[in-house]
């Protein structure tokens, strides 16, 4: 399905593209698919009704540290309208059975409604499972976006990649929660929004001490998420969980085998949109720190956002806008057993010290 949709999207695109001055299609020099192509733009789009907005890391943070103090606690169904946080709450909360709507309610010439999303009529998702593949249309469709809440406050949100010539074919991989999910695929035209929305059971797990997701715009060429558990290790072999260490079904070791503590890297992304997804189940008391490359040689300043997600509880959504190529972006930190999230915030450019030594920037950062 994704080799046929980027094919569908690269054709697409070249039509689209021919007599215009807008975006062009250009080989990704991405690592690990260098023979992909992905769509270039030195424009981005926000996602609607999802902004950028910090979460207080005295206020927040404490409150995400006290609601979830034993991590022991299992997910407990509630509604997505009685959530506290500060972080701003996904477009259409208020939806939470399985449905499908137009926005407005009467919208000639919205999208056509979804076909062959068979993914998301599953009402169980397998044990173990923490991320759920996304494909299908929505035919009329010039942009799609992708929402997951759980019944704890915690949600993220990002775009997918979508062709651009109207079909509205979409594919994707989304994170998922422990218990309940409420994932809603959003897709766009001039004329308005047809939303799908799907209830789905996830792994009946405690709920995950930290979980951090990445997702940018269709400037960005291949960002690249990372959680360090170490200062100056970024892209360290032991303790860095990036695209090369923490990959694999047990995760990057970071304790005593078979226990809880690896940290595990389940989705990664080598072009546009994202997401990127790390999650860790039980931290060991300490400081952990979240960095962002944006790794790619071609791709153009984009607008990255990173979602930190304590104990299944949203803590801060920090966006970073025009961050360049082969710079780095410090994020923040966060510091178990309270939970605890500081932001820090700042960007570090790399160019001069690119993959000599290391897979990404060889800077001992933070």
């Amino acid at each position: 399905m994704r080799s046929t949709l980027f094919a569908l999207l690269a054709l697409g695109c070249a039509a689209l593209f021919a007599c215009s001055d807008g975006p062009s299609l250009a080989p990704s020099d991405a690592r690990g698919s260098g023979d992909a192509s992905s769509m270039d733009s030195s424009s981005s789009m926000d996602v609607p009704s999802f902004d950028s907005m910090v979460a207080d890391d005295s206020a927040a943070a404490d409150a995400a540290a006290d609601s979830g103090s034993s991590s022991d606690a299992s997910v407990e169904d509630s509604s997505e309208a009685g959530c506290t946080s500060t972080v701003a709450m996904p477009p259409y909360s208020d939806r939470t059975m399985n449905e499908e709507f137009t926005d407005p309610p009467t919208c000639a010439g919205c999208p056509s409604p979804y076909a062959d999303v068979d993914e998301l009529s599953i009402a169980t998702l397998p044990d173990g499972a923490t991320s759920l593949r996304v494909a299908g249309s929505a035919r009329g469709a010039t942009q799609c976006e992708w929402f997951v809440s759980n019944s704890s406050c915690g949600h993220t949100g990002g775009r997918i990649l979508t062709d651009p010539e109207g079909g509205g074919l979409f594919s994707t991989t989304l994170p998922v929660f422990c218990g309940t999910n409420v994932v809603r695929i959003v897709c766009r035209n001039e004329r308005g929004a047809r939303v799908l929305v799907r209830r789905i059971e996830g792994p009946r797990c405690s709920g995950r001490d930290l979980r951090v997701t990445l997702a940018w715009d269709m400037a960005g060429r291949d960002l690249e998420l990372h959680l360090l558990r170490a200062p100056r290790a970024l892209n360290s072999m032991t303790d860095d969980c990036t695209w090369f260490t923490c990959m694999s079904p047990a995760g990057l070791e970071w304790g005593a085998a078979g226990d809880t503590d690896n940290p595990r890297k389940d989705i990664d992304n080598t072009g546009s949109f994202g997401p990127e997804n790390i999650y860790l189940d039980r931290a060991p008391a300490g400081t952990y720190y979240v960095m962002v490359e944006h790794w790619s040689r071609s791709g153009e300043p984009s607008t990255a956002d990173v979602d930190i997600i304590v104990r299944e509880r949203s803590v801060a959504r920090l966006r970073r806008t025009m961050f360049p190529r082969q710079w780095v972006w410090n994020v923040g930190t966060i510091t178990f057993p309270e939970g605890r999230f500081t932001p820090n915030d700042t960007t570090v450019d790399c160019n001069a010290s690119w993959m000599a030594t290391s897979r990404g920037c060889d800077l001992p950062l933070p």
